[in-house]
């Protein structure tokens, strides 16, 4: 009847700092944050272009208003689940050199991909909290990041 040997805490304590020491740096988060953002910009700008060009007569502004943004968070969110859902990263977190993986080091699943969409929009509800938690936060992680227990990385092309 043997057993495995459990680590001592300190062991897994060290190997969790070793993984988390290459996290991406919030400069790089952002910058990943930026150039999806943009995409997702260009692709709600052409929409609008597109339904611009259709109709006969514009709505009014109200609706204009509510439907924009009803438009923006709809392609930012098809966005986000297609490249977790299909893919393991966004152009903008392989343009910045960021990956996602797991607090014990291997790369997601895609239930966990996929889980993490849910939390981060846990993390943006509250008007943003859980991701500007990450300025106050020792280890610099947002809500959807210890949710899901998954961070970003930096790694070297």
């Amino acid at each position: 009847d043997a057993q495995p040997l459990e680590e001592p805490a300190h062991q897994v304590q060290a190997a969790h700092t070793a993984t988390m020491e290459a996290q991406a740096s919030l400069g790089l988060r952002l910058l990943s944050s930026l150039v999806d953002g943009t995409l997702i910009g260009g692709a709600f700008l052409s929409a609008v272009a597109v339904a611009a060009m259709n109709l006969k007569d514009l709505p009014g502004l109200r609706e204009m208003e509510v439907g924009s943004a009803a438009a923006l968070l709809t392609i930012g969110l098809l966005y986000k689940v297609l490249f977790f859902a299909l893919g393991t990263a966004t152009p903008g977190m392989k343009y910045a050199h960021i990956s996602l993986c797991t607090f014990d080091g291997p790369a997601p699943t895609r239930a966990q991909r996929c889980g993490r969409l849910g939390a981060m929009l846990l993390s943006l509800l509250p008007f943003g909290l859980g991701v500007v938690w990450a300025l106050f936060d020792a280890s610099h992680l947002c809500w959807h990041d210890r949710i899901s227990r998954t961070y970003l990385r930096k790694y070297w092309a």
